[in-house]
């Protein structure tokens, strides 16, 4: 009796052992994908100046005049690329210690950005014209200039 006892004791030990090393010697796999998607750099230039010429100011008093120019920046970068293009609605222009507003827009829209795709060759030109108002004779004659600050992002 003792010795089935013994014997049964060491079945259900060799048992347990032989399940907990078959736990032990068990595996899982699992794969992780891996995905990257490579785009074009983006850049931006002017393509075109956005230059007034001689603007020729009243001669008397409460007369006003408005000028107006268009210039073109042009974003390069991936094919088909989503992409906004955005600028301050205003740029200022000085003369010495003399400045003048310019307002800014699209061309077609009169807004003071683009959201668009960039075309099968990776480029997309932002046509935009600038506005002068107010001009009177008392504004101070001279050569003007600035800069305004265009910038393209992917979306």
């Amino acid at each position: 009796m003792f010795m089935r006892k013994v014997l049964a004791l060491g079945a259900v030990a060799l048992l347990v052992g032989v399940s907990i090393n078959s736990f032990a010697a068990q595996s899982a796999t699992g794969q992780l994908n891996v995905t990257a998607k490579l785009v074009s750099g983006i850049a931006i230039e002017q393509t075109k100046i956005m230059a007034f010429g001689d603007i020729v100011l009243p001669n008397k008093s409460g007369v006003k005049e408005t000028a107006t120019a268009d210039g073109q920046m042009t974003v390069y970068g991936s094919p088909g690329g989503a992409v906004k293009v955005t600028w301050p609605a205003k740029a200022e222009i000085t003369s010495g210690r003399d400045s003048l507003d310019v307002s800014v827009v699209t061309t077609n829209g009169g807004k003071s950005d683009v959201k668009d795709n960039l075309d099968k060759d990776g480029q997309l030109p932002v046509d935009v014209t600038g506005t002068i108002k107010d001009l009177t004779h008392d504004t101070a004659a001279g050569d003007y200039s600035g800069t305004l600050t265009f910038t393209a992002a992917y979306q």
